[in-house]
This record gives structure tokens, C-alpha cells and sequence, in this order.
């Protein structure tokens, strides 16, 4: 359920980001920012 919850998550700020800037969202990059700011171990 974590992983979904934050692909959700992710989903979610790539939308916003798109929204806000009007350009594509490098994914790995914000995958890799958001998994060491929100590490669930």
C-alpha cells in the first residue's frame, strides 16, 4: 500500500509541477528527489 500511496503521491506533485512550469517532469529525477526526501524503510 506504501508504494501505491506514493505513486499517487508522485502522480500528483508531476501534476502540479506541470500545471505551475507548462513542461514535462524529468520522472527518475523527481522519483529519486522524493524517495530520499520521503524514504519509507
Amino acid at each position: 500500500q506504501a508504494c501505491k500511496e506514493i505513486i499517487l503521491f508522485i502522480d500528483a506533485i508531476k501534476r502540479l509541477l506541470n500545471d505551475d512550469h507548462g513542461a514535462p517532469i524529468n520522472n527518475r529525477e523527481t522519483l529519486q528527489k522524493l524517495l530520499k526526501r520521503y524514504r519509507v524503510n
